[in-house]
């Protein structure tokens, strides 16, 4: 079985064989380019699916798509359970928590989604104020927010909604070691020359 993660990047003029199941965690900016991700899939006469995550407060989005003539089944049962949920998220987070490639690919994850989703073109469906932070933070494998200006200017205005679940961890994310030890020893350096300048 062949499954394509895309974002806009793989939208256009990739040409994977095989590709039976695209999934979307971020909507197209464009309407239209959902056409060309789904057109990952089902090439040459094959069947193929296309799955794409929405929040609640985004469903409109698939309105819009059936008014620009795209035709999407809501899968209800396609949501996930609380415990489920919950189960992932911990396990995201205990990988974050004993790899540092891990927890920095999830930061850098995390902060392209947040500048991404707040310079959507359709901010009346992508309303960046309704971004439950946490809850997203939590499904990059976050124990914390990082520190981003997007984020302090939108808590300064009061129009940013943090999941009261997500408890800022004591955690010292400065000590998680890179699980290969080549980059952690190189980490290790850089530690003790800045300690010496």
């Amino acid at each position: 079985k062949a499954c394509l993660f895309c974002t806009d990047v793989a939208a256009r003029g990739l040409d994977a064989q095989g590709v039976e199941l695209v999934i979307q965690f971020d909507a197209p900016k464009r309407p239209e380019t959902m056409v060309h991700r789904v057109g990952r899939t089902a090439r040459a006469g094959k069947p193929g699916r296309a799955l794409l995550l929405l929040e609640e407060n985004e469903v409109t989005y698939i309105e819009l798509l059936r008014l620009r003539g795209l035709l999407l089944t809501e899968k209800e049962d396609a949501k996930p359970t609380p415990e489920a949920s919950a189960a992932l998220h911990q396990a995201l987070q205990i990988a974050s928590a004993k790899d540092r490639a891990i927890l920095e690919l999830g930061t850098t994850a995390f902060i392209s989604h947040i500048k991404a989703y707040q310079e959507h073109q359709l901010k009346y469906i992508f309303r960046f104020e309704a971004l439950d932070s946490g809850a997203t933070a939590r499904c990059y494998g976050l124990v914390r927010l990082p520190k981003m200006p997007e984020i302090s200017a939108a808590r300064r205005t009061g129009r940013f909604i943090e999941d009261r679940d997500f408890v800022k961890s004591n955690l010292n994310l400065s000590a998680i070691p890179f699980a290969d030890p080549k980059r952690e020893a190189a980490r290790q350096r850089r530690i003790v020359l800045r300690q010496d300048q």
